[in-house]
């Protein structure tokens, strides 16, 4: 792979990592429930200090720790693509808190329910175009993807089952924090918005895939 071409696929990843931290942002903001992976945070965000942002970087920086001990062997080369994924969480943590700021500031919250819906759907919609292009840039992989690849390859099971009890995880830890946290009164970030996450993204990627891997002769 040319340095020319590095550069393109690297600035589509880059941008496309910061369109997925607007989108998650964008959920998070219809207040009707996030997806699977990031129920856990949202909770947290919401009961705690610590902004969606924040507490998103501190958890995939678990994830990324994780990895040192999962991943084998541990060669250079794979060490240096663990750690590449810190600053695409910089990234990643900064976009959303960055698109949380802007969307306090232009957009009326919870108006009504249709409206929150609306924001949910486009939220969604965004989420996947954008993991269709980290997929197309092809160079490097967002911390929560590369744990599950990590946690599949460790147990020779297949990547889309592992990813599937994954998420079922982090949806019961997310329940499990927020009774916690509010004693029993309510559960907070698993909603409508985390079924629809949880059932569309896979389809949509797949459709926005199809229609756009053309972009792919333009990176070479």
């Amino acid at each position: 792979m040319s340095v020319k071409e590095l550069i393109k696929r690297y600035t589509l990843f880059l941008c496309a990592v910061s369109i997925g931290g607007f989108s998650i942002a964008l959920v998070a903001f219809a207040n009707l429930g996030v997806t699977p992976i990031s129920s856990p945070v949202f909770v947290v965000s919401e009961h705690s200090f610590l902004t969606l942002g924040q507490a998103t970087f501190i958890f995939n920086g678990i994830l990324i720790i994780l990895q040192f001990f999962i991943v084998r062997p541990l060669t250079k080369r794979v060490i240096t693509e663990i750690l590449l994924q810190i600053p695409v969480l910089l990234l990643f943590s900064f976009a959303i808190d960055l698109a949380l700021i802007i969307l306090n500031y232009f957009i009326e919250a919870q108006s009504s329910y249709i409206y929150s819906f609306s924001l949910l759907i486009i939220g969604t919609i965004l989420l996947a175009f954008s993991i269709t292009l980290q997929i197309i840039a092809n160079v490097a992989m967002v911390s929560g993807e590369a744990f599950v690849k990590a946690l599949a390859d460790f147990f020779n099971l297949n990547f889309g089952n592992v990813k599937i009890i994954f998420d079922v995880s982090l949806v019961i830890s997310a329940i499990i924090l927020s009774l916690i946290a509010t004693n029993f009164q309510s559960i907070d970030g698993v909603r409508e918005g985390t079924v629809i996450g949880a059932l569309s993204i896979g389809f949509l990627v797949k459709l926005f895939y199809k229609r756009l891997n053309f972009i792919e002769k333009f990176l070479q």
